[in-house]
């Protein structure tokens, strides 16, 4: 995958990568760490100075369409996320935004450069 450098795409690289710093070094970060290591799962208290586990929804909505998506998928998957980071991400269930069609087309033709029905024969 090649990373575009254009100046509005540095920008939401940024703003990702600032959302992994936020939660980086937190309980969330440590039991993914710990599951890929193997280790059995225990719920870790949380320190002084991490984030809620409200922001983590917040933070998400604030990312856009796909982020909110991202956190609804979390919201149904219980064994992806420590109980305190599954309850804040449980905001998401059952929301369903809709973007106008004519929204979504501006959005592919802008950054794709060219129309929808150049760039896919079906969409």
């Amino acid at each position: 995958m090649k990373l575009s450098l254009k100046p509005h795409h540095l920008k939401r690289y940024k703003d990702i990568a600032l959302l992994f710093w936020k939660y980086g070094n937190t309980d969330l970060a440590r039991e993914f760490a710990d599951e890929a290591a193997g280790d059995e799962k225990t719920p870790l208290a949380a320190k002084p100075g991490q984030p809620a586990p409200e922001e983590l929804a917040d933070d998400l909505e604030k990312m856009g369409p796909t982020f909110i998506k991202f956190g609804q998928l979390l919201s149904s998957r219980a064994d992806l996320l420590p109980e305190r980071y599954f309850e804040g991400a449980r905001a998401f269930a059952g929301q369903d935004q809709t973007v106008p069609y004519a929204e979504v087309e501006q959005i592919v033709a802008s950054e794709l450069g060219v129309r929808i029905s150049k760039a896919f024969l079906v969409f």
